[in-house]
């Protein structure tokens, strides 16, 4: 995935396919890149739901750090990131944490 991140937004069309690949690794990877490259895209609904249901551990991860990457831009993602608070896994509740804070320190408020 290294070369795809150096083609920049050409390597867009081919990574938003990879989101679909049945391999979770080829997705935790898609995920990566495209959080480089442009998270935003990350926000569509789709890809939103579908990252943070995965049932790879990996691509949930990836997906949490990229939204909180976006910042306040995933504002909408945060109804979907609050429940993953509660998650069996403990990276995915202090990852889903970490990432709020970023988006809306506010929605940590009891």
């Amino acid at each position: 995935t290294g070369r795809l991140r150096e083609m920049g937004l050409e390597a867009v069309p081919i990574l938003m396919t990879a989101l679909r690949d049945a391999d979770g690794n080829v997705r935790t990877a898609a995920v990566e890149s495209l959080a480089q490259i442009r998270p935003t895209l990350l926000l569509a609904p789709a890809f939103l739901q579908s990252g943070l249901n995965d049932p790879h551990l990996s691509v949930r991860v990836a997906m949490i750090k990229a939204l909180g990457a976006c910042g306040a831009e995933a504002v909408q993602a945060v109804p979907l990131l609050k429940p993953l608070l509660n998650d069996p896994k403990y990276l995915v509740r202090t990852m889903t944490a970490e990432a709020l804070k970023n988006i809306q320190p506010t929605s940590l408020s009891p």
